[in-house]
C-alpha cells in the first residue's frame, strides 16, 4: 500500500501485491485512522479505534474477517512521509533487570509450590490472574492498563466492586508504614480511572508509570497472597519515582 499525491494536493492509496498472499477472492482489509502527526496521544487513540473495528468486524463477520495482520503503515500527508511501525517494544535497559541466580529460582520454585498447595478455587483464579498478567505484556495502550488492572482484580478482590480487600492487603505488607504512601496507595483514584474507561469510554493515554505501578501492586500481592517474603516493589517505586507518581495518582 503506497500513499501518491496528486497533482492537486490530494492523496489516494495504491495497493501493489507484494506476493504470493492469497485471502478469498483475493480480497484485502484496509482499515485507516487519521490522528495529528507528532501526537502520541492522537496516536494512541487512532491505534485503539483501529482495535475497536477489528473487535467489531471480528463479533459481527467473525475471525476470518481478521484473520491475518498483514502490515502497519503510518502516512504523512502534505508534506509526504510514510513510516513503517510495528508495536511498541520497550528498551529493555529501563526495565529491572531479571535475576537468574540459586535465590530467585528457588523463589519461583516456591512460588509454584506455594500456587499449588492452595485450595483449587483459589488457585484457580490465581491462576486465571496469572494468565492476565501476562497478558497485559503484549497488549498496547489502555488495553495494558485493563489487563494488568484484571489481573489486581482477580488475585485480591472477591467482589469486583469492593476495593477494600486489596487496599487492606497492601496495608498488611507495609504494616506500620502506609503513612509513607498515598491515601489507600492510590487504589481508589485508580480504579475510579477504571470504571471510567469500562463504563464512560474514557480514551485518555495511560503513562507508561501508571503500569509500571500496577506491576508493582500485582507482584506484592502475589507474594503475600502465596505466604512469600515481599520484594516490596510498592516502595522501590515510590522511591524511585515518589513525586512523580504521587502526582499523577492525584490526577487520576
Amino acid at each position: 500500500m503506497v500513499p501518491l499525491q496528486n497533482n492537486d494536493d490530494s492523496f489516494e492509496y495504491e495497493i501493489r501485491h507484494g506476493g504470493d498472499r492469497s485471502t478469498a477472492g483475493d480480497w484485502h482489509l484496509l482499515l485507516l485512522s487519521p490522528y495529528r502527526w507528532d501526537d502520541w496521544s492522537s496516536e494512541a487513540i487512532a491505534w485503539t479505534r483501529i482495535d475497536e473495528a477489528t473487535g467489531l468486524l471480528a463479533a459481527i463477520n467473525g475471525m476470518r474477517a481478521i484473520y491475518e495482520h498483514v502490515f502497519d503503515n503510518k502516512a504523512r500527508f502534505g508534506p509526504l512521509e510514510v513510516a513503517a511501525v510495528s508495536a511498541s517494544v520497550r528498551t529493555p535497559q529501563t526495565l529491572r533487570k531479571p535475576l537468574w541466580n540459586s535465590e530467585a529460582l528457588a523463589t519461583i520454585q516456591g512460588a509454584a509450590s506455594a500456587i499449588e498447595r492452595l485450595p483449587m478455587n483459589r488457585r484457580g483464579s490465581l491462576q486465571v490472574s496469572l494468565r492476565w498478567f501476562s497478558e497485559s505484556f503484549r497488549a498496547r495502550g489502555v488495553d495494558i492498563f485493563l489487563k494488568r488492572w484484571i489481573a489486581i482484580e482477580t488475585l485480591t478482590m472477591p467482589v469486583t466492586t469492593n476495593i477494600k480487600p486489596l487496599i487492606k492487603l497492601l496495608a498488611e505488607v507495609y504494616a506500620g508504614e502506609s503513612a509513607r504512601f498515598p491515601t489507600d496507595f492510590g487504589i481508589g483514584r485508580i480504579y475510579g480511572r477504571r470504571c471510567r474507561v469500562v463504563h464512560d469510554g474514557e480514551k485518555a493515554p495511560v503513562l507508561g508509570l501508571l503500569l509500571d505501578y500496577l506491576e508493582a501492586i500485582y507482584t506484592d500481592c502475589l507474594y503475600a497472597i502465596t505466604g512469600m517474603k515481599s520484594p516490596r516493589r510498592v516502595e522501590e517505586i515510590f522511591v524511585k519515582e515518589g513525586p512523580e507518581l504521587s502526582g499523577m495518582l492525584a490526577q487520576l
